[in-house]
């Protein structure tokens, strides 16, 4: 049983190369290198105020020496309660005997950070040249950590918008990233004035209608928001007329941004190009006159990534 502490402390400081090993790992999903389970999905509505929902992923590298089976949750008005509203865990399995490895009790942390790096990754690889105003929407764990990645990605004399439905919350996420540093400039505002200036737009939020309608001309647009059905970010003209990729074309046909887009009418689902096969190729980055939409619902392939990165380090 591994405690958060010793989780974290089994990290590499430079996430880069945990970047790079997601990467690799995207590639190796859409060669069909990776077996993953249908993804199980919860909603809790019965309690007021007590509000959530729940994954539960599971899948292997073939070959490897391991398989994971991860459970993550969003309980959205743990804050109030001094709790983080993201919890989970990960258990890991030998994938020669099928021992339980280990129990990595991360209450979701490894799954927000590979989340967020699966974002940070596409800003690196995929944000138009030059870019230098990054937005997000939402100011939650996965937020924070894609807001304290981005800086090292841009360089210097980039500026953050930030977006919330809580002006309180936002204001406390400006204060908490300033100390922080690596931001030239950091500002709150609204929802749509970030989209409309911002090279870089990361969406975070557990949204069930399109927060965002319209954006910049060769914005890159990353979502992360829609990882279950009825969850919804982006409003038709965002998607419509973009380069569109998808970490799981399965599951964002399924119940992501793509799934909501291809309803409307403003995509078709022949069109999806999927995130590992377009690493592998040409990487075109957005461009003015060619925007770029990233649909993450989140792939098994990254929980095994990094499960076995932090046992590694800890055998």
């Amino acid at each position: 049983l591994v405690q958060i502490e010793e989780i974290k402390n089994a990290l590499p400081t430079d996430l880069s190369a945990l970047m790079d090993a997601i990467a690799e790992g995207f590639v190796s999903y859409s060669e069909g290198k990776v077996t993953v389970a249908n993804v199980s999905h919860l909603k809790f509505d019965a309690k007021p105020g007590k509000e959530g929902d729940c994954c539960i992923k599971g899948g292997y590298v073939r070959g490897a020496d391991r398989w994971v089976v991860k459970v993550a949750s969003g309980f959205y008005n743990n804050a109030a309660m001094g709790l983080s509203n993201s919890q989970g865990v990960m258990l890991v399995f030998s994938q020669n005997t099928g021992v339980l490895e280990a129990v990595l009790a991360d209450g979701g942390y490894l799954t927000d950070l590979r989340t967020a790096l699966a974002a940070s990754l596409c800003v690196r690889e995929f944000a138009p040249e030059g870019a230098k105003v990054a937005a997000v929407l939402g100011t939650g764990v996965i937020a924070t950590l894609v807001a304290q990645q981005l800086p090292s990605i841009l360089g210097p004399g980039a500026k953050l918008l930030v977006a919330s439905r809580s002006a309180d919350s936002a204001q406390k996420f400006v204060a908490a990233r300033q100390a922080e540093g690596g931001w030239a400039e950091i500002e709150s505002v609204e929802a749509s004035v970030a989209a409309s200036q911002a090279d870089v737009l990361v969406t975070c939020t557990p949204a069930e209608k399109p927060t965002v309608t319209s954006v910049k001309d060769g914005a890159l647009v990353v979502a992360l928001g829609a990882d279950a059905a009825g969850k919804r970010e982006l409003g038709p003209k965002v998607v419509r007329g973009a380069v569109v990729l998808a970490d799981s074309k399965a599951q964002c046909l399924g119940f992501g941004e793509c799934a909501s887009a291809v309803k409307d009418g403003a995509l078709k689902a022949d069109s999806v190009i999927e995130l590992g096969s377009y690493l592998k190729g040409s990487r075109l980055r957005a461009a003015r006159g060619r925007s770029m939409v990233v649909d993450l619902t989140g792939v098994a392939v990254q929980d095994v990534v990094i499960a076995s990165m932090v046992l590694e380090v800890l055998k």
